[in-house]
């Protein structure tokens, strides 16, 4: 069992990258995003009827807490798999590719402090 712990570390540090925790920087991108969030939420594998039940939920005030909703629902679906690099293409392809930089810019300072 010892030999698989090693394993387990290594594996770890080879991924760090793709391990980073995506819900870190929801903040950052939900402050961004704002009026374009129903533009995230299609790229992000949204149908129009789930954006519609986001749009009309009374608890969601403005588009930031619309944009919150959508990322945590992406995140709570897709789980380990919602990862930073797939929200960065999201980002590209709703056209909102200075949100996608200063992502990778912020994951990239993060990694730098580890």
């Amino acid at each position: 069992s010892k030999s698989s712990i090693s394993e387990v570390k290594r594996s770890t540090k080879s991924s760090q990258k793709s391990d980073v925790d995506v819900t870190k920087y929801f903040g950052m991108v939900v402050k961004q995003v704002g009026i374009r969030w129903k533009d995230l939420a299609e790229e992000l594998g949204f149908s129009l009827q789930d954006v519609q039940v986001v749009d009309h939920n009374i608890r969601h005030r403005d588009d930031k807490d619309k944009c919150r909703e959508i990322l945590h629902r992406w995140h709570q679906r897709n789980g380990r798999s919602a990862t930073v690099r797939l929200l960065k293409e999201a980002l590209v392809q709703a056209g909102l590719k200075s949100v996608a930089q200063d992502l990778e810019d912020a994951v990239a300072m993060g990694h730098r402090e580890l």
